[in-house]
């Protein structure tokens, strides 16, 4: 289920490292003023989540809109060993589209190749703690 509202961004099935993935863009209009505000996200900034590992292809498109705990498919182990939630928290700009990320192999063109560097270590999609995020959910909650 999604964390935030958002636009998918990203779909892809049975590709490694991530398997069958969805991303998720939640831009700073649809978050609440104050939880923008602690997690420090600017108008320049969106935050992307990536759903990985999904035991079947994503129940969602690239470009559909989605709400707080929309069904995006199922915990599962496509493109590792054991199932599980594999979930990365990203700020990157608004507006990208992530739709063939595909690497560690050979056998996939460079566009492919690129598009999963372009997300890991390119640099313009940035890391930061989810647990900030959930701490600032819990504060809102607490003061509805």
């Amino acid at each position: 289920r999604s964390l935030l509202p958002g636009i998918v961004a990203g779909v892809t099935s049975d590709l490694p490292p991530f398997g069958s993935a969805v991303i998720i863009e939640t831009r700073l209009s649809d978050v609440p003023d104050e939880l923008g505000r602690v997690i420090g996200l600017t108008p320049q900034q969106s935050i992307y989540h990536l759903y990985a590992h999904m035991g079947n292809v994503p129940w969602v498109d690239v470009g559909q809109i989605v709400t707080v705990c929309h069904l995006l498919g199922k915990v599962g182990n496509s493109g590792t060993i054991a199932p599980h939630l594999h979930l990365e928290t990203r700020y990157g700009p608004p507006g990208e589209q992530l739709t063939a990320m595909g690497c560690c192999s050979t056998e996939f063109p460079p566009e492919i190749q690129n598009e999963y560097f372009y997300w890991a270590t390119g640099g313009t999609f940035q890391h930061f703690d989810p647990m900030r995020l959930i701490e600032a959910l819990q504060i809102q909650a607490l003061d509805e």
